[in-house]
């Protein structure tokens, strides 16, 4: 077989190998691995949330915070420990849940910039997440659902924190056993107070006081 014949054979067996869709080889022989994306990862992320200005999209995945830029061909990076993310109303920041690693899902609430650096705990205790929270309009409180377990009663509940406050835990401003709240439905009416569909019948929530004279 001669030199030319060989250097054939090589130019082929690539360009099948590229046709393919293999990986490029580079001269050390190590084939270059491409970071994660969405269609590639085993799972993709989950939770996704929007930046409202730049449109950088977040979301959780196996106790990670997730970062994906606009566009087709961006990939997902992973970002920090955490889960549940939530933009700020300005975009300049977002709050997650980082799991305290010892009882189900409780949390505490933190924040970072965009790019994860810049971390800071937010709570003043750990609190029981499952669901991702939502901002007022003037970005001091959030607001989620919970579904408390058959031991504590089985309690529909909705649970505000106050960032204004930071020495005062979060507080449950509506609770119910019949499990008649459609958490999806939970919004912000204004900056005091929540709207939920309850039952079929849209309520409206204070949001500004605990639970005790709340309840239908």
């Amino acid at each position: 077989m001669t030199i030319r014949t060989i250097w054939i054979s090589l130019l082929a067996l690539v360009l099948c190998l590229q046709s393919a869709g293999a990986q490029p080889i580079p001269p050390g022989g190590v084939p270059v691995s491409a970071p994660p994306t969405q269609a590639n990862m085993e799972n993709a992320p989950r939770n996704l949330v929007t930046n409202p200005h730049t449109s950088v999209t977040l979301g959780d995945l196996n106790g990670w915070i997730w970062s994906r830029d606009p566009g087709k061909q961006s990939v997902w990076r992973k970002l920090i420990p955490g889960m549940l993310p939530q933009w700020a109303p300005d975009g300049e920041h977002f709050f997650y849940f980082l799991d305290l690693g010892f009882d189900g899902y409780r949390s505490e609430v933190w924040s970072a910039l965009p790019n994860g650096e810049n971390r800071m705990r937010r709570s003043n205790g750990d609190l029981w997440i499952d669901r991702t929270p939502i901002f007022s309009p003037d970005s001091r409180r959030l607001a989620w659902y919970y579904l408390t377990s058959e031991g504590s009663g089985a309690f529909d509940e909705i649970v505000v924190i106050d960032f204004s406050f930071p020495n005062q835990p979060a507080q449950v401003v509506y609770e119910r056993n019949d499990s008649g709240i459609d958490p999806v439905s939970l919004r912000w009416n204004n900056p005091a107070t929540l709207g939920v569909r309850i039952n079929g019948t849209w309520n409206v929530i204070d949001a500004t006081v605990s639970v005790g004279s709340q309840k239908p």
